[in-house]
């Protein structure tokens, strides 16, 4: 079912929420999806041609490819199967369909923003539906908005909240740092620093100094989290460049000494897409991705 969801009324940060969802209206149990920045609700990431063992490229330039389903709308086919379920996945503002008169809100995209508009989502779902039990899926800047949610709002019984699924989590810790050996975050924050807005051509989204700012004011927000104690599963990727392996080991390795809820999964990719490496999106391992969510969720409802 396809709904549109005014969020934030009255204020400012109006915005209309375009989502789909699909399964049993009348479960108790629904999945709601959050995805990567620069994507849709269908999470279907962009990743390099591999020919043989090589990267593709024409005038040397990699040459980028999606699949034919997206991780989000392969995992939602797969639990509405199961009539214990619904799941709604929508697009962040600015992202797909959620846009106002076909126009981009081009104001930094704040987290808090982000957050609010999942809070009131939350809100129009248990109200119009009888959902009592909620799962989070969320990937990189969705996996945040997730952590936002639940530490700067946290308007819902914690006991409402069954599993949380954070896959490739940006961190504020990470991707505003000035270490120039992790050389995109560094470069990243480098020129928003001088010109006050972002140098990727990701769309949808609007980075600026009130973006580092805000990152900046929520610096230890995955401690926070832990605070929670909520049982959390983070999936990690040994080739991510965006969000090195090493630094979030870190993170979670102190999040983990405050709930023992927590753990986390790191799969290996066969291929490493260089620079160019972020998320679970290739075939082999957005495939075991899905499978292990999926497994988890339909044994332990």
């Amino acid at each position: 079912m396809h709904e549109v969801i005014t969020v934030q009324k009255f204020s400012e940060n109006e915005w209309l929420i375009d989502g789909i969802l699909e399964g049993n209206q009348n479960a108790q149990n629904v999945v709601i999806m959050l995805h990567e920045g620069g994507y849709n609700r269908d999470e279907n990431g962009l990743f390099p041609v591999i020919e043989g063992s090589v990267i593709k490229k024409e005038n040397n330039k990699i040459i980028f490819q999606t699949k034919s389903y997206g991780n989000y709308e392969i995992l939602a086919n797969s639990l509405i199967k199961n009539d214990e379920f619904a799941t709604f996945r929508y697009d962040l503002r600015n992202h797909g369909k959620s846009l106002v008169n076909d126009k981009m809100d081009k104001r930094d995209t704040l987290y808090m923003r982000l957050a609010k508009d999942l809070r009131d989502v939350i809100k129009y779902l248990k109200n119009k539906y009888s959902f009592k039990k909620i799962y989070f899926i969320g990937t990189g800047i969705g996996a945040l908005v997730i952590e936002y949610y639940l530490t700067k709002i946290n308007d819902i019984p914690l006991n409402d909240i069954k599993q949380i699924h954070l896959i490739c989590p940006n961190s504020p810790k990470i991707i505003y740092n000035l270490n120039p050996k992790y050389q995109f975050s560094y470069q990243k924050q480098e020129y928003l620093l001088h010109h006050n807005t972002q140098f990727t051509k990701i769309k949808g989204i609007f980075e600026g100094k009130k973006t580092i700012y805000e990152a900046e004011e929520n610096y230890d927000i995955e401690v926070e989290f832990a605070k929670l104690q909520l049982k959390t599963i983070y999936y990690l990727s040994t080739t991510d460049k965006l969000i090195p392996l090493e630094l979030y080991l870190k993170i979670l390795n102190k999040a983990q000494e405050i709930n023992h809820n927590i753990q986390y999964e790191i799969i290996t990719k066969l291929n490493d897409y260089g620079n160019t490496d972020h998320g679970l999106y290739d075939k082999e391992s957005s495939t075991y991705l899905l499978k292990q969510i999926y497994q988890i969720i339909i044994d332990n409802h």
